[in-house]
């Protein structure tokens, strides 16, 4: 498959290749991935989740991506929105039996694990015009590879083409999410949302 440099990530842990709609996987990556994809499609539709969008007070004036706008707007304007779902999303783990919420029900329940964030976020960078938007799933944690569960976290990386960089945003760190990366990280996969 072919793939292209998409860009580096901004504190300099890796390049990230755009392969399109990358399909592959460890069992149940893939589906989990899908699931949010198909949140992700539905929801950016949503008036109500649009709505909500379109309410997040930006601190400065808001950039859209395709507009003519500068390196610093672009950023503040993905800043603004990760701090929307830090601020109003509490981190609640799903315990053993994994469950992914729609952006629609995450905004109404306020509680959720790391695949609603990601989901929710990447729906609303989508809805504000972010479109290159991935899912990077993480193993961390050793001991969860050695009992054959080696991915066990899921974040978002938005391509910023002003800036030409790739921010990752785990919203499950708060504040400290924004462009860091949980390390080390023993593997990785990361999937292009296409809606």
């Amino acid at each position: 498959m072919k793939r292209t440099r998409l860009g580096n990530i901004l504190n300099g842990n890796a390049t990230v290749w755009d392969y399109g709609a990358y399909r592959g996987g460890d069992d149940g990556v893939v589906d989990t991935v899908q699931l949010m994809r198909d949140y992700i499609a539905k929801d950016i539709t949503n008036p109500e989740v649009i709505r909500i969008a379109k309410s997040i007070k930006f601190s400065q004036f808001y950039c859209m991506p395709q507009a003519i706008c500068s390196k610093e707007m672009e950023l503040d304007s993905v800043k603004t929105i990760f701090r929307y779902v830090v601020d109003n999303v509490i981190y609640n783990d799903d315990g053993n039996h994994e469950f992914v919420q729609s952006p629609r029900h995450l905004l109404q329940t306020k509680l959720g694990d790391c695949d609603d964030m990601t989901t929710l976020l990447a729906c609303l960078l989508y809805i504000l015009g972010f479109k290159k938007i991935y899912a990077k799933v993480i193993a961390w944690k050793k001991e969860n590879i050695d009992k054959g569960n080696p991915f066990t976290h899921v974040y978002n990386l938005v391509y910023l083409p002003e800036n030409d960089i790739v921010i990752p945003l785990d919203a499950v760190m708060g504040y400290d999410g924004f462009a860091m990366e949980k390390t080390p990280q023993i593997r990785n996969k990361i999937y292009q949302f296409i809606v």
